[in-house]
C-alpha cells in the first residue's frame, strides 16, 4: 500500500516498536541508539555495513534520526521507535528530497 492511498491523516501507517530492556550500560530504550561517553549515536546497516552517526546530546533526537534512515531505506517496512502517520511519512519524504538536493548542488 502506498501513502498516497490512504487518505486519513490520523491512520498509523508505521506502528513504533517498543525496543527490549538493553543488558548494557550503553544501552538505550531505543532501536538503533546507543550511548557512546555522554552522548548518543545512532548505529544504522545498510549494504551490510554499520554507519554511526553520533555526538547527540538527546536520546529521543536520536531515536527520531534512526526512524528516519529507516523509513529512508527500507519505506513502509521499516521497524521504528515512534508511530508515524500519512503526513509524518510525508514531511519525512520531503525533508529526504532537499536533502538530496543540497548535496547534488
Amino acid at each position: 500500500m502506498a501513502v498516497e492511498q490512504i487518505e486519513d491523516d490520523n491512520y498509523v501507517i508505521i506502528p513504533g516498536q517498543i525496543r527490549f530492556k538493553s543488558q548494557t550500560v550503553r544501552g538505550s530504550k531505543f532501536r538503533g541508539v546507543s550511548k557512546n561517553g555522554n552522548k548518543w549515536q545512532v548505529l544504522v546497516m545498510g549494504n551490510q555495513k554499520k554507519q554511526y552517526s553520533g555526538s547527540i546530546k538527546d536520546e529521543t533526537i536520536a531515536a527520531k534520526m534512526y526512524d528516519k534512515f529507516a523509513i529512508k531505506n527500507l519505506g513502509l517496512r521499516a521497524k521504528t521507535n515512534f508511530d508515524y502517520k500519512r503526513r509524518d511519512i510525508q514531511k519525512i519524504i520531503q525533508e529526504i528530497q532537499e536533502d538530496s538536493q543540497k548535496n547534488q548542488q
